[in-house]
């Protein structure tokens, strides 16, 4: 399921694989914990008005702020009195940064500081919004949404083989007449998006 983020298919994948690297603990961990030896990770998609909202929940050791702000202070994101004073969100948006990581290791699921930053940016292009907090009950809960409008494609339904496929369709497009200012704007380089680098302004 590739949702609306058409751009980056991987986007649903980045976030399990990072639920089940990050969050869900070993069996014999989950035990010791009185947990059934089988993590739960669960995946909603629903409309809301007119937006689409994905959820992402597992039953996982949930977010270690203490790690979080231990790691952004050795890399210097935060001072150690900036980081006093940051909140449990605060900390967590940390996450959403390009090569941060709190593995300990580099695995094929973690380590790289790839996968909530990549997910961040591809929900960023899309006008929409990204949260992460730890879930009732325990682990963590993720949630984005985008416009719904970006979710809804026009495809051409195509059988091969007994396999049915969805092949994007649109409009042909209409080229009107560019005028100097229609011109200039077209070369004008885009804005930046909203950057996950920023240091998050933890106050007492």
């Amino acid at each position: 399921m590739t949702l609306a983020i058409q751009d980056r298919p991987q986007t649903l994948g980045e976030e399990i694989a990072n639920a089940i690297s990050h969050g869900i603990e070993a069996s014999p961990e989950r035990a010791a914990k009185g947990k059934s030896a089988t993590g739960l990770l669960i995946l909603r998609v629903e409309t809301n008005g007119q937006r689409l909202a994905v959820t992402i929940q597992d039953d996982g050791r949930g977010l270690d702020f203490s790690r979080i702000a231990e790691v952004a202070m050795r890399e210097g994101i935060l001072s150690e009195s900036v980081a006093a004073h940051c909140s449990p969100q605060d900390l967590a948006r940390i996450l959403f940064r390009p090569g941060f990581s709190t593995a300990a290791s580099v695995t094929n699921l973690s380590g790289r500081g790839m996968g909530l930053s990549v997910v961040y940016e591809a929900v960023r292009r899309l006008q929409g919004d990204l949260d992460i907090r730890p879930a009732e009950g325990g682990g963590t809960l993720v949630s984005l949404s985008v416009p719904l409008s970006i979710a809804s494609h026009r495809v051409i339904i195509v059988t091969s083989a007994q396999q049915l496929f969805a092949l994007p369709h649109s409009p042909p497009a209409v080229r009107p007449s560019a005028t100097k200012t229609d011109s200039q704007s077209a070369h004008a380089p885009p804005a930046a998006p909203e950057s996950s680098s920023r240091a998050p302004q933890c106050k007492p």
